[in-house]
């Protein structure tokens, strides 16, 4: 509020203030965009409005003292300014702003001192501090004196979500350092203006630059880097005259000079090798997708953050461990996402809870209905059901949850997969200690329909990692380079959320033996998905914590290379099921289906040698059409429907196995290394 007051309540002059000191808080200010607009109107708008002279104007003949706040409306945003000194004078009797006589200085101060959820990236933290800080103060003779340059810029790079920006508001809002946001989009707003002989001082990036500069120790963060990607739909010559503004604005930072650039981009791999050189960037730093230690210290600073509550009988060490053990590949705006979905589902649950007690008593308490509510493993387990890491975006990741009781009989195999997949992600430390790797993937081969898939669901479903999965005829393209294009993005993107299990179906398609595809250009084809799987599967790219599982009904057609240890260390027989796997698989089924009482499933299983899982399901399933077709009203499944069920397919399966269809198998399993 200004003092007109008592301007107009008192008799006498107010002296003319001769300087007048104002504070402006610039968090959150960010470049706004005017188009249509005059070009130097527009590049004032997009780059740092006087707040000087709007106020010399707007504040006109206004009485003003020393302590006094107040809020103006500029470019659509209410600003907090607040009078520092008068006449240098800290502590002073009230002056009169008259035109022409005062000069009035904005100094604009954005250190944050809200907290920011910042966890599980202290090496980074400390890393970037002591760039910024050592250069502003401790090592800068060191450095002049050994002739070093300073490093005054920094490109941080990592996926979208893992926390680029949210580090370097922490280490601003740790080092007490004013940060400005700048966003690349905004300087190709401008790109009409680049062939204006003033865009080189008057763009919106070298204004917003000379605002931090104007204020020491300062920040500026440069958003979008990623817009001038070698394949983005930018114009080369517009993101030639980007980079070339980005050169020589940052070039022209001073040694002596408390200002440091921080560019965020996702990848540097399609970024413009200019933009990759140290000519712009001194520093490159890397921001990983979270390990399961960052994730606990992540969703211990959130739930810090959003003050959320467990409930009291929850331990939360224990709580947020599990936690991050079901999370792997999620970055931080995916727990964010988690948590947030974990807490909206707690207070749907506390408002039926809330309704129902209320019902009870015929009362509903202010207190109880704005109760926070606390977080349970239920609503936990609920979010983790309807969230998927954002990085596995372009690939199937779902699979149907199935348990190894759903699936009947194989119990060795069952236990070899266990101990392939599950017991090195339980026990890693035994590994590590005995100085061995964990297998890296195996093969699951046999006849159709016995349950190979199943297998991996279940697997899955225990595991609790990720999984990726694809069909191998699905991953050709008819366009070059395609098919390798796409195995080479699945595998990095199975590192990028490791642990995780990439399951191939169909195998054999990607994978074939070299040669055997005799059509036109088939060769040359095949041979190169063949060579850029193997490439992958070998890990020359570091393959830790991917899990390769394959399936094929045709293992003989499969290249020699992709079966050799280090690849698929395990080759899997899944074999026709015997009498006592056949016994469990009926048991099974008759349990989720109305069956009369005298239909034996040990009956059953004796009856249907040669048939496998897929078999016996369509038995049963004949059978109750027959019942059905029978009497629409009929209360159960009888043994003469089965019978005639049995009769039909059983048949088939037997000259199907008698055939030598399944010879290949056998023949394949003296290679099996189990």
């Amino acid at each position: 509020m200004l003092l007109d007051q008592i301007a107009l309540g008192s008799k006498q002059p107010y002296s003319a203030a001769e300087h007048v000191k104002i504070t402006l808080n610039t968090n959150d200010l960010s470049p706004c965009t005017i188009s249509n607009a005059d070009p130097a109107l527009n590049t004032l708008a997009l780059g740092c409005p006087d707040y000087g002279a709007i106020l010399a104007r707007r504040m006109s003949h206004h009485v003003v003292a020393v302590g006094q706040s107040f809020v103006h409306t500029v470019g659509g945003r209410e600003l907090q300014f607040h009078i520092e000194s008068i006449n240098e004078i800290e502590n002073s009797d009230p002056f009169i702003i008259k035109p022409g006589q005062t000069k009035i200085t904005i100094i604009e101060t954005g250190v944050n001192d809200l907290p920011v959820p910042c966890g599980g990236v202290d090496q980074l933290v400390e890393v970037l501090s002591n760039v910024i800080d050592g250069a502003a103060s401790k090592m800068r003779s060191a450095f002049q004196a050994l002739s070093m340059p300073i490093t005054k810029s920094i490109l941080l790079h990592g996926v979208t979500g893992v926390g680029k920006a949210t580090v370097v508001r922490h280490v601003a809002r740790q080092l007490r350092y004013t940060l400005y946001t700048y966003h690349i989009r905004d300087l190709i707003a401008m790109s009409d203006q680049f062939d204006d002989p003033s865009f080189a001082t008057c763009n919106n990036l070298r204004m917003m630059f000379e605002r931090a500069r104007a204020n020491s120790k300062s920040i500026l963060l440069i958003q979008g880097l990623d817009i001038l990607q070698i394949d983005s739909n930018v114009d080369s010559s517009i993101r030639k005259k980007i980079i070339a503004t980005l050169r020589e604005t940052i070039c022209s930072i001073r040694p002596d000079e408390q200002v440091f650039v921080i560019a965020l981009a996702r990848s540097l791999k399609r970024l413009p090798e200019t933009l990759k050189s140290l000519d712009i960037f001194d520093q490159h730093e890397h921001i990983s997708i979270p390990t399961r230690q960052q994730r606990q210290l992540i969703l211990d600073a959130l739930i810090d953050y959003y003050n959320l509550q467990l409930k009291p009988n929850y331990s939360r060490e224990d709580t947020l461990s599990l936690l991050s053990q079901r999370t792997s590949g999620y970055v931080a705006r995916d727990l964010k996402l988690l948590l947030r979905s974990a807490m909206l589902h707690a207070m749907r649950s506390k408002q039926i809870d809330d309704v129902a007690s209320a019902l009870d008593s015929l009362t509903l308490s202010e207190e109880q209905s704005n109760c926070t509510p606390f977080l349970s493993w239920i609503n936990l387990e609920y979010a983790l059901e309807n969230s998927l890491p954002s990085q596995q975006a372009g690939f199937e990741t779902t699979m149907d949850k199935k348990s190894w009781d759903d699936i009947g009989g194989y119990k060795d195999l069952k236990i070899k997969l266990q101990r392939a997949v599950l017991l090195p992600i339980s026990n890693p430390e035994t590994y590590a200690k005995l100085g061995i790797s964990p297998p890296s993937g195996l093969l699951l081969y046999g006849p159709s329909g016995c349950g190979k898939s199943l297998l991996v669901q279940a697997l899955a479903s225990e595991s609790t990692m990720n999984v990726i999965n694809v069909k191998g005829p699905e991953v050709f393209s008819k366009y070059l380079g395609e098919t390798e294009a796409v195995i080479r993005n699945l595998f990095a993107t199975a590192k990028r959320i490791s642990p995780c299990i990439v399951f191939i179906d169909e195998m054999d398609s990607i994978a074939c033996k070299r040669g055997w595809d005799s059509g036109e250009g088939g060769n040359s084809v095949n041979e190169r998905v063949l060579s850029t799987l193997l490439n992958e599967m070998d890990g020359v790219e570091g393959r830790t914590g991917v899990f390769v599982i394959g399936c094929t009904n045709r293992p003989d057609q499969i290249d020699d290379a992709i079966l050799r240890p280090g690849r698929l260390d395990l080759l899997l027989h899944v074999d026709l099921p015997n009498q006592p796997d056949r016994r469990e698989i009926i048991q099974n089924i008759m349990s989720q289906m109305a069956i009369a009482p005298e239909v034996e499933a040990e009956a059953i299983a004796n009856s249907t040698a040669y048939c496998t899982g897929a078999d016996i399901h369509s038995i049963l399933r004949e059978a109750a059409k027959h019942a059905i077709r029978e009497d629409v009203n009929i209360p159960h499944i009888s043994q003469r429907h089965i019978d005639i069920a049995v009769a039909n397919i059983q048949r088939k399966a037997q000259k199907y196995a008698l055939d030598g269809s399944n010879e290949v198998f056998n023949k394949f399993s003296n290679r099996d290394t189990k």
